[in-house]
């Protein structure tokens, strides 16, 4: 039986507990605030010297210079990514710009970089800067490319990789949505619009001066993945939407600030789908000859920060048959994860000549291409209809549609599993297991989505403001309780 004093314990208890709320709310508050304030003090300073920080390529490109010609640079500051990027960027910047450097992009989340020009007689100001740890040369490092034959495959390709036997199971891209950086989409084409509306949700241009496409190839990309067609219809047809983000240029290239900034563009997109409960794949056919340059090492460390947030896909190259000729970032890894890299292959299965081979040459574990999918004479959209093309351009797009479906049917997969589903299922060809012809094998779509467990339930975070209103329903409650027993009692 319910008396006044136990009802007054329950009052205190709840208030405790919003008390408890409150502080919890508080503390990640003000321990946010604290981190930001203390970040903006305690930057990391470079020990190198000017010299040091300067690129190869750039000291190339300032020995060709006049004294006051404007030079593309990125400069890559000390800091991490994230708050600590956006804190010391402010900080930096007035100093760069006090020695003529006018900016163009900030990176902050797959880097922490600011990209613009600057005088070539002031490069050695900048690079003077202790919070400066290297100034890389914004070349057009970058390229798309692609043959352009005539023979139609698509309409071939998806049974090659068993696609249709995945839709007949119920996946089919659905609650997925895929990010193209490439030369854009060409957003209202009809192979691309579902129930009157195009499946580009979201478009982020950053070459300069552009809008919606610059070249016929990113277009072609997100066909493969997502044609609605009905005779050459996508890998994943069911797929939420695209965001297209225009990174290359109407010759098919991209500045290194150009790339990078379509990952870190792509690494804010993937963050917010995903807080809004999407699931997301990134698909990236291009990339640069493998050397060994600041600026590309750059991107290939930017690539697989993007891999934290999502699967990520990358074509090997077109530099076959040659050993040890896989693309930058496609060669990216740090021992921990990697990008997904794709070979190419024909309507027979055999690997195309052009495929990259490797091993890689850049990180720790040099076992690439991953896989492979059919990239021979793919026909698929292009702006005011359809053509086919060559490339691992067009093997990259299947893959990525492959993960796509795996991601319909358990969203919570990482990069790291999607990687290792699709080669623990891939069907072998050339040597006995993995070689750096075929890596794994060609992908194959059912038994990928065979290998994938259902989604486990997620665990739900509750934001602070959420936290906010039931601490001050539970001090409400239990201030009631205390003044007012009686409510309580009664109802007893």
């Amino acid at each position: 039986m319910t008396n006044k004093a136990v009802v007054r314990l329950i009052g205190i208890f709840l208030i405790t507990l919003g008390f408890s709320c409150l502080v919890t709310s508080l503390n990640v508050a003000q321990n946010v605030a604290v981190g930001y304030y203390s970040m903006a003090r305690s930057f990391p300073m470079s020990i190198a010297s000017p010299q040091e920080k300067i690129s190869k390529a750039l000291k190339e490109e300032l020995a060709k210079a006049k004294p006051g010609e404007k030079i593309p640079v990125v400069v890559v500051l000390t800091g991490d990514t994230g708050a600590m990027a956006i804190a010391q960027q402010e900080i930096v910047l007035p100093s760069l710009q006090a020695v003529g450097f006018e900016m163009t992009m900030s990176i902050t989340d797959v880097d922490n970089a600011l990209a613009g020009t600057i005088p070539a007689d002031k490069v050695d100001d900048i690079a003077t800067n202790p919070y400066v740890e290297k100034v890389l040369y914004d070349g057009k490092f970058f390229k798309i490319t692609s043959d352009l034959p005539t023979i139609k495959l698509l309409k071939d390709s998806i049974p090659m990789i068993h696609a249709q036997e995945v839709w007949a199971e119920g996946y089919t891209g659905q609650g997925v949505v895929v990010i193209i950086i490439d030369s854009g989409v060409q957003n209202y084409h009809p192979w691309l619009m579902r129930n009157g509306k195009s499946l580009v949700i979201d478009e982020k241009v950053i070459v300069p001066n552009a809008h919606d496409y610059t070249h016929w190839h990113g277009t072609h990309c997100a066909g493969i993945i997502a044609s609605q067609d009905l005779t050459y219809k996508g890998v994943a047809p069911g797929i939420d939407g695209i965001v297209d983000i225009v990174a290359f240029d109407w010759q098919g290239s991209a500045r290194l600030s150009w790339v990078l900034g379509a990952l870190d563009y792509a690494y804010k997109k993937a963050k917010e789908l995903k807080a809004q409960g999407k699931a997301v794949v990134s698909t990236n056919s291009w990339g640069a000859p493998p050397y060994d340059a600041d600026e590309l090492n750059e991107v290939r460390r930017a690539a697989l920060k993007l891999t934290e947030v999502c699967p990520v896909v990358f074509a090997a190259g077109n530099s076959g048959p040659g050993s040890g000729t896989i693309s930058c970032p496609g060669d990216a890894d740090d021992g921990q994860n990697e990008v997904i890299t794709v070979g190419a292959v024909d309507k027979n299965g055999n690997v195309a000549v052009f495929s990259s081979r490797g091993p890689d040459t850049w990180g720790v574990e040099h076992n690439e291409p991953d896989v492979s999918a059919p990239g021979v004479n793919v026909i698929s959209s292009v702006p005011g209809g359809s053509r086919a093309a060559s490339g691992t351009s067009m093997a990259t797009p299947h893959v990525a549609g492959v993960v796509a479906l795996m991601l319909s049917k358990n969203p919570t997969l990482t990069n790291r599993q999607c990687l290792e589903v699709l080669m623990n299922t891939a069907v072998d060809k050339g040597r006995a297991g993995f070689d750096y012809d075929y890596g794994a094998g060609i992908v194959d779509a059912k038994k990928a989505i065979d290998a994938v467990s259902q989604a486990s339930p997620i665990a739900i975070t509750v934001p602070s403001d959420v936290v906010n209103i039931i601490a001050a329903v539970l001090l409400l409650a239990g201030a009631v309780l205390i003044i007012n027993p009686d409510l309580m009692v009664r109802g007893g």
